[in-house]
């Protein structure tokens, strides 16, 4: 009874959860993470390996990551598993949400893995690095972000002893094109 009072909790979560046992097959898949990953009832009543589980986000292209890299990714993630690392990932996926994972190893060497949405933490932070780098009116970079470029190709410029070069250009009496044209003119110039 206690047993189905958890699962019971487990699937009126919002993230997804996934209980593995020691040979890492699911043994408990709520109805969020079916949700998140589009996992079919039948598939999941049939305990799958974690590393079916990954397999379903590659095959049904879950993942924004690149063909060529996805099979590395597959391997990457089953090894944190089989580790039992419990740093917080975050995961980018095809629609463009961001679901933070994280992996619990447990007394009896299964795991549990959980995974959040914190897309609305990426996407502003997102704004706050654009209004931090963008000039509002102009939508050109600003000198916060070419400190920062320059910083990073200065570092660059002095470990391998390349040629840098920086190019300057100031236009004459620029506020007459203000004045004759108005400002809509000037920022597109």
């Amino acid at each position: 009874a206690e047993n189905v009072s958890l699962r019971g909790a487990l699937d009126q979560v919002e993230y997804g959860v996934v209980l593995l046992d020691k040979e890492l097959r699911a043994q408990f898949i709520n109805r969020a993470f079916r949700r998140i990953w589009k996992l079919p009832d039948e598939k999941a009543e049939t305990k799958p390996p974690f590393v079916a589980l990954m397999y379903h986000g590659r095959d049904t292209h879950a993942f924004d990551v690149p063909d060529n890299e996805l099979a590395a990714y597959v391997a990457e993630r089953v090894a944190l598993v089989r580790a039992g690392n419990s740093k917080p990932l975050d995961i980018r996926l095809a629609n463009k949400e961001v679901l933070r994972f994280q992996c619990k190893a447990l007394p009896d060497g299964g795991r549990v893995l959980s995974y959040l949405s914190v897309t609305d933490l990426f996407r502003h932070a997102e704004a706050l690095e654009t209004l931090a780098t963008v000039d509002g009116m102009t939508s050109v970079y600003n000198r916060r972000y070419f400190l920062e470029l320059a910083e990073g190709e200065w570092a660059r410029f002095r470990r391998y002893n390349r040629p840098l070069s920086l190019m300057l250009l100031d236009i004459d009496h620029f506020k007459s094109v203000n004045d004759c044209f108005g400002h809509d003119v000037g920022v597109a110039v």
